[in-house]
């Protein structure tokens, strides 16, 4: 009888744990994504979660809405998966691979937080960005992107890293106006129409400075190609050079809008052009002169 009472004690113990666990599950799942949401609003990001699961090595969640500080835009993900161990996530540091889908495209990210030291790479490919309401409110009926930001380091407010960005197949078949309210001028703006649109972007951030290696941008209107730098200090900060060819439908569109943007140096007949812009964020100065349609 007593030998059956002590075989009896560790049953009933794993059960009690069993019960336990059990029923804390969805606080210690609750805990670790609370944690996880302030980890990340350290670094500007907002979160909020639908019914996210715990899982040993990490959490996943069918829905999320991520906003990020100083951002208009916000990015609704689906099917996020996080490997992410509890025990990490309720520590002074973090150390997670994600991946999700965004407007029918994927997203890979691996982040860390150490101390006050954010590091991340991020790649993402197929994604729609005319689902985005805020970018389908300019008239953008598609548009895939796809790229990646590698060697991301984020300390209090120096960044730094690299980022390739493609826009493929950008299409905004109808013209649109943009309110004066949203532009500071006295006066609409009408974006023309444009198709068969594509978006090639080289960036690279270091030293308080935005390194602009390159900016292609074709379509039925013509093309712009764009190169320079653009800081935070100094009269100079903001040093670019770029090129402009005009299609026949693009000199059509634009070619009203040349000699009010170049004060007087261009025609509105002139469909190649170069120009240089110099200044800082509040005051800038561009200059425009009329050659083949080329930075170097």
């Amino acid at each position: 009888m007593i030998r059956s009472k002590i075989v009896l004690i560790p049953l009933i113990i794993l059960l009690f744990i069993t019960i336990i666990l059990y029923l804390n599950l969805s606080s210690i799942s609750n805990l670790a994504v609370g944690h996880l949401q302030r980890e990340l609003r350290k670094s500007g990001i907002y979160t909020t979660l639908q019914e996210p699961r715990l899982r040993f090595v990490g959490l996943s969640t069918p829905d999320v809405l991520l906003h990020i500080q100083g951002s208009l835009l916000s990015f609704p993900l689906k099917d996020l998966d996080i490997d992410l161990s509890p025990a990490q996530a309720l520590t002074g540091t973090l150390d997670a691979r994600a991946q999700a889908s965004l407007y029918n495209g994927q997203i890979h990210l691996h982040g860390k937080r150490i101390g006050e030291v954010v590091q991340a790479e991020l790649d993402f490919q197929g994604v729609n960005i005319s689902e985005n309401p805020q970018i389908a409110g300019f008239g953008i009926t598609s548009g895939n992107l796809s790229g990646n930001i590698t060697d991301f380091s984020l300390h209090g407010k120096e960044i730094l890293g690299e980022a390739h960005i493609n826009i493929e197949k950008l299409e905004k078949p109808d013209q649109t106006k943009l309110a004066a309210l949203l532009t500071g001028l006295p006066f609409d703006i009408t974006l023309p129409a444009f198709l068969k649109g594509n978006i090639s972007l080289e960036l690279k951030a270091a030293a308080n400075t935005l390194y602009i290696k390159n900016f292609v941008f074709k379509s039925s209107l013509g093309d712009i190609q764009l190169e320079g730098t653009a800081g935070t200090q100094g009269a100079h900060a903001l040093k670019l050079k770029g090129a402009v060819r005009l299609s026949e439908s693009g000199a059509e569109e634009l070619g009203d809008y040349l000699p009010l943007l170049s004060l007087g140096k261009l025609k509105k007949t002139d469909t190649s052009f170069k120009f240089t812009t110099t200044g800082n964020l509040t005051y800038a100065r561009s200059t425009f002169t009329t050659s083949s349609p080329s930075l170097r």
